[in-house]
Formats: C-alpha cells, sequence, structure tokens
C-alpha cells in the first residue's frame, strides 16, 4: 500500500494493492465529498476488491503532513489517469 501525490493536479492515490502487480480496474465508482471539497474515485477489480482511492482535491481533504509523506513519482494507473 502507498500514497502518491502529483502536486500541480493537486490528485493523491492510494494504491491498495502492491505497486508491483498487475492493475486492471473492471470499475470506477465517483464519491462526492461533503461540502464540495473534491471528491474521490474508487477503482474496484473484477472480483469487486477495492484497488485505489484518488482523492481529486487532495489538499482540501488530506493533512499537509499526511502529503509530506506520499510519494511523488507516478502511479500505475487507474480513474484519475483515465479522466474519469
Amino acid at each position: 500500500m502507498r500514497l502518491v501525490y502529483q502536486r500541480e493536479a493537486n490528485t493523491a492515490m492510494l494504491e491498495l494493492y502492491g505497486h508491483d502487480e498487475p492493475f486492471a480496474s473492471a470499475a470506477t465508482v465517483p464519491v462526492a465529498a461533503p461540502h464540495g471539497s473534491g471528491g474521490m474515485l474508487l477503482d474496484f477489480d473484477e472480483a469487486g476488491r477495492l484497488l485505489t482511492v484518488a482523492f481529486l482535491s487532495a489538499r482540501e481533504q488530506l493533512s499537509p503532513e499526511v502529503l509530506a509523506e506520499a510519494q511523488t513519482e507516478p502511479w500505475s494507473g487507474g480513474a484519475a489517469d483515465r479522466g474519469a
């Protein structure tokens, strides 16, 4: 599990699978955040397992301490990359 942050896009992705494992998202579910503070995209595989959570307004949804600890390399894929 790891958190990857794209500062310029203000987006973070929590990868719940091993990032060296193949990534195959079968369904993406958008989730609205309370009070209009961004939203999230949940990616699931064919078996219904949650693979990733993309935070679309990361600075508004996650603490500065959490973002400071996040990796800043590109992530493996998922809803945020597909523009879902």
